[in-house]
């Protein structure tokens, strides 16, 4: 979590770098993401479900979760650290840079020939 917290301010250009409203978000994004791994730790030694009577319930913290994913989405958008749209991948395309930085399936390097069925 130490590792979360501390590569946000390197993504607003250092600490010294981000307002005191930028640092609060930061340290509510922080707060959020460790309560998320407390629930989920929770989860993952009690179970996602319980029974409650003759019904079956989620684990009181994972239902919490929601809450505090939104919250902690929130402080990275406010901060311009939303996760953003790549372009759709060209297959082609991917083929040939993958080709060409790998060298060795070119003809030139001698690589593929064309001779493989």
């Amino acid at each position: 979590m130490e590792d979360y917290t501390a590569g946000l301010p390197r993504c607003k250009g250092g600490a010294e770098a981000a307002t005191e409203i930028e640092t609060a978000l930061i340290e509510n994004a922080g707060r959020a993401f460790g309560a998320c791994l407390l629930i989920l730790e929770e989860a993952a030694v009690r179970g996602l479900v319980r029974q409650i009577d003759a019904t079956w319930d989620l684990a009181p913290g994972l239902s919490r979760l929601v809450g505090f994913l939104g919250g902690e989405r929130q402080a990275l958008v406010a901060l311009g650290l939303e996760r953003r749209e790549r372009d759709a991948l060209d297959l082609a395309l991917a083929i040939r840079n993958a080709q060409e930085q790998d060298g060795e399936h070119t003809p030139e390097a001698g690589g593929d020939n064309g001779d493989r069925p």
